[in-house]
This record gives C-alpha cells, structure tokens and sequence, in this order.
C-alpha cells in the first residue's frame, strides 16, 4: 500500500470537512421555514409593503386585488388558491381584501408566513399556508 503524500492528504481532509459542513448546513435550514419581518415603528408600511418584504411570500398586484402566495404553493392544482389570514388570533379567512381592511396602515407590529409544510395545525384553511397577522 502506498502513502500519501501530506499534500494530498491535507486536501482530501479538507474536502471531507466541506462536504460535512454542507450537508449538515442544509439540513437545519430547511427546520426553519418560517418567514417573519418586524419593521421598526417610524416606518408607515402597508400590509402588502410587509409582505413583500418576507422571504418566500408572492405578492401580485396591489391594493385589494393583489393575490399573495406562500413559497410551495406553487402546484397546478391549486394556482390561485390565498393562505389563511390570521389577524390579532382572530381567524380571517382566505381573502387578502378582508385581511387588509382590518389592518391599519402604521400599526402592524409583526407579520409572519408560515408556509404549507408547516401550517398543518390550521386545518383544511391552512392548505395554502398561514400569515399571521399582529397589530399594536
């Protein structure tokens, strides 16, 4: 059997260490799919500006027609189906416009999305996904 050389050895323990630190790194990323923003208080945002600003929610248009999705909610069967509103615990159902009536702009404290994978707790109406919705 022959021996490596140090250089070949160094290399290969450092590939080894890559790959680990890689498969290890994305295995924790994928426990933590739940998407928030906090904004400081100076900031007049409207509910559509928060959740533009979450990492994986869409949002398509403005106003009381924008159509809002959730990162995995992106099958053929179910293309235009809204997440479940949820604002100060109080369920609002699927619709966007309803969700953005009872919201004052300026007074959202924090907006979570809570994507389908994880919204199971919800029943049937959080198929789509979850945005929680609290104001101050």
């Amino acid at each position: 059997m022959k021996n490596l050389n140090p250089t070949a050895t160094v290399l290969a323990g450092a590939f080894l260490f890559l790959i680990a630190g890689c498969a290890t790194s994305g295995s924790s990323s994928t426990k933590n799919t739940n998407y928030e923003n906090k904004v400081s208080s100076d900031e007049q945002l409207s509910l559509e500006d928060y959740l533009r600003r979450l990492s994986g929610v869409r949002v398509v248009g403005s106003g009381a027609d924008a159509s809002v999705t959730i990162r995995s909610n992106m099958s053929i069967s179910n293309t235009n189906e809204q997440p479940l509103f949820i604002v100060d615990g109080q369920e609002v159902g699927q619709s966007f416009a309803q969700a953005r009536q009872m919201v004052t702009k300026g007074k959202i404290k924090s907006v979570k999305a809570i994507p389908p994978s994880r919204s199971s707790m919800y029943g049937m109406q959080g198929g789509a996904g979850v945005i929680v919705i609290e104001t101050e």
